[in-house]
């Protein structure tokens, strides 16, 4: 089973996040990436759990940040619910998307794994549910996807 880590960093200027300790599968259904955060010091910041169909479709989500936590899944369109700290509330949320975003590369990889795109000059437009860190606070965005190149990269499984 594939594992690392990732060092994230703000894209602005660079200050170290933290890091994201995950393994990821391939599975009967799907791909399956699971994770747990933790800031520059050490300390646990929250996780990701992301489970795709064949199709890239995300049918199991579930995140946790500063105590607050969002369970979703691809339900006529991509459907949600978030509970706050206290766990006395939770808001439902549903938007016609096709996919999650965030700040976990895990994301990245779901959505390149949905998209299955080959090598041209045409972007794919994409409507994305993105939640925030450190609140998970959900975002509907349009994006623009596009392969420009490709490189294999040895590791221990083979490019």
């Amino acid at each position: 089973m594939p594992r690392g880590r990732y060092s994230l960093h703000d894209p602005h200027d660079h200050t170290p996040l933290g890091e994201e300790h995950f393994h990821c599968a391939v599975g009967p259904s799907g791909w399956r990436y699971v994770s747990q955060l933790t800031a520059p010091t050490g300390e646990h910041r929250g996780s990701v759990d992301l489970t795709l169909d064949e199709l890239g479709r995300p049918i199991r989500l579930e995140l946790h940040a500063a105590s607050w936590q969002v369970r979703g899944a691809a339900l006529d369109g991509v459907t949600w619910v978030r509970t706050d700290p206290t766990g006395t509330e939770a808001t439902e949320g549903n938007v016609r998307a096709h996919a999650f975003a965030g700040s976990s590369p895990a994301f990245l990889v779901a959505i390149a794994r949905l998209l299955r795109l080959t090598p041209s000059a045409a972007a794919t437009r994409l409507r994305v549910v993105t939640f925030t860190d450190p609140v998970l606070a959900p975002r509907t965005v349009d994006q623009s996807w596009a392969l420009v190149k490709s490189e294999a990269h040895a590791t221990d499984s083979g490019p």
